[in-house]
């Protein structure tokens, strides 16, 4: 069984399908093409067809037009050669992907519009970095982070509770160092707070007090 890495032909899944029908195992059938088995899965698993109970299945035409319309499916640059070009050129003179963008935007020269996240994809894509455009960055960097990704979740997220932020540590150990300074017999802060609160509340007109409690004002 030899070792191939090309796209399957349309062909090579006319021979699938008819082979299917004829309840040929998966791994015979590898065989015959000469590729792997889970090539062989992964292309009737992917390409299946289903348009409901009466129709469904593996079938050639409409596996071959399902892998092609995936393979289309790239970046905004590289269906656009003129807009490729364009940032190319810009970025040879030295202009950053937001100046690009920008001018974009602004002046509106090429129908077709890309903001900088999307010029700093084609950038460090395949394409990009065997053209090396990363060198004609401000920033020259062989590698960027990933922007806008889901940040990672920190030790105070986690479910079981057991890991806690900083600052309730910190304020739980501060609390615990603030009622041990206490002996027996000894009142602490919170209880001289409310005594001071209520001892200003003695102090008021009992009209007043009575108001309070009555009408709430």
């Amino acid at each position: 069984m030899g070792s191939r890495y090309d796209h399957i032909t349309l062909e090579e899944r006319h021979l699938i399908c008819r082979w299917r029908d004829a309840k040929v195992p998966v791994r015979v059938i590898s065989e015959r093409l000469g590729r792997h088995p889970s090539t062989i899965h992964r292309e009737i698993r992917r390409n299946w067809f289903d348009d409901g109970p009466w129709l469904r299945g593996y079938f050639a035409i409409a596996a071959d037009e399902r892998a092609s319309s995936r393979r289309r499916r790239v970046g905004k640059l590289h269906r656009d050669p003129e807009l490729a070009r364009f940032v190319t050129e810009r970025l040879r003179e030295t202009w950053s992907p937001e100046q690009i963008a920008g001018h974009l935007k602004a002046t509106r020269q090429l129908q077709a519009y890309a903001c900088h996240e999307t010029i700093y994809r084609y950038v460090y894509g395949p394409d990009g970095r065997a053209a090396e455009l990363y060198k004609l960055l401000p920033r020259m960097r062989r590698r960027r982070r990933v922007r806008y990704a889901r940040q990672p979740r920190g030790p105070a997220d986690l479910p079981n509770g057991s890991h806690e932020s900083g600052p309730i540590l910190s304020r739980q150990r501060h609390g615990s160092a603030q009622s041990g300074c206490f002996g027996p017999g000894q009142e602490t802060a919170d209880s001289i707070g409310h005594e001071n609160l209520r001892r200003r509340f003695r102090s008021q007109d009992p009209h007043r007090l009575e108001s309070i409690a009555t009408f709430g004002v």
